[in-house]
């Protein structure tokens, strides 16, 4: 199936869309979204992008998050969002094969990462995993979208 695509402003749909109330806030787990971006006008297929991030949010409340953060920030003509959680930690035996198909550390389809790799690639973009945060103690994403 093809998705539809249109020029969007893809820095306010993803921030649009995660503080909006289709990513599932329970009582589970906080998101905070912090915006310092300027708008990254672009041709995105808005169903990849909401796919993507609730890969990574999913992802967080299997790994028992209960706070997460997207920080989105300009660098240069790039939008930048660093993602983090206070899950469990990725085991260092694992994360060279994150982004592989079949890959999962919590008995899941091994499926999530691998989709949001090809769908930040198909958008001119990456995505990589940046450790376990210093701060929340889970894992920490980057990815980057460029004009």
């Amino acid at each position: 199936m093809e998705y539809p695509t249109r020029r969007m402003d893809l820095t306010r749909y993803i921030f649009e869309y995660l503080t909006s109330d289709v990513i599932d806030k329970t009582d589970r787990m906080k998101i905070a979204v912090s915006n310092n971006a300027l708008p990254l006008v672009k041709m995105i297929r808005p169903i990849e992008v909401s796919i993507l991030f609730d890969n990574l949010v999913s992802n967080a409340e299997k790994a028992k998050a209960r706070q997460m953060s997207f920080n989105m920030e300009s660098e240069g003509t790039a939008l930048k969002i660093r993602i983090a959680n206070d899950g469990e930690a990725i085991p260092k035996s694992m994360q060279d094969q994150l982004f592989s198909l079949g890959v999962s550390g919590r008995g899941g389809s091994g499926i999530g990462l691998y989709t949001c790799r090809e769908i930040t690639k198909s958008m001119d973009g990456k995505i990589s995993f940046d450790g376990n945060d210093p701060v929340l103690g889970g894992a920490a994403f980057t990815i980057i979208f460029y004009s």
